[in-house]
């Protein structure tokens, strides 16, 4: 909740400033965005908690006729599943959370219609992961760092000369965790709706 109390409060001042009508139609080089959606763990590594709800704050630069912009991102995921049963007689409260931060390199493509804009990106990724769940008999918690790269891609529609919407799909791969006695892969595919603000 923190992070979306943030993000919420860095776009408010953006979306409430009216533009001018001279400038409506000006490039913008920057853009903050709030991802809300769903990110799946990769393999069955993190059994039944591999499904996240996932929330993230993106910022991006591309100036106006530069070949590649920068952009720069946090996201957060978690789920828990409680008195979920481990054979042979064992009720484990499991809990999975990611917190991710990375930083790579961003481009909008040129197309012909007014209003829509796809983009792709990529770069390095740093995440720190943490598994609630049974080792050796008992209920323990333990957390790792990965590091790794990742691809998105996905496309923005203007809903006024500041405002966009849009959906944003990403994939990551990275280093295994040693978390409850297991080598868990940190990699995972992300879809997310997109709200965010061009300044």
């Amino acid at each position: 909740m923190r992070h979306l109390a943030l993000a919420l409060f860095l776009l408010a001042p953006a979306c409430a400033s009216p533009s001018s009508a001279d400038g409506a139609d000006e490039p913008r080089a920057n853009r903050i965005s709030l991802h809300l959606g769903t990110r799946g763990m990769n393999g069955s590594d993190w059994d039944p908690v591999e499904d996240e709800g996932v929330g993230g704050l993106e910022f991006v630069h591309e100036a106006p006729g530069s070949v590649v912009g920068i952009e720069a991102a946090f996201f957060a995921g978690e789920r828990t599943e409680d008195d979920f049963f481990v054979p042979p007689a064992q009720r484990v409260d499991y809990r999975s959370r990611t917190a991710e931060l990375s930083f790579g390199v961003h481009k909008e493509l040129p197309v012909q219609y007014s209003g829509v804009h796809p983009y792709f990106g990529g770069g390095l990724s740093a995440l720190n992961a943490e598994l609630r769940g049974p080792e050796n008999g008992a209920e323990r918690e333990q957390d790792g760092d990965s590091v790794g790269l990742y691809v998105h891609g996905g496309v923005e529609f203007d809903a006024s000369a500041a405002l966009f919407l849009g959906i944003d799909l990403r994939l990551r791969g990275g280093s295994e965790v040693h978390l409850l006695g297991e080598d868990r892969d940190t990699g995972y595919g992300q879809v997310a709706f997109v709200l965010g603000v061009r300044f």
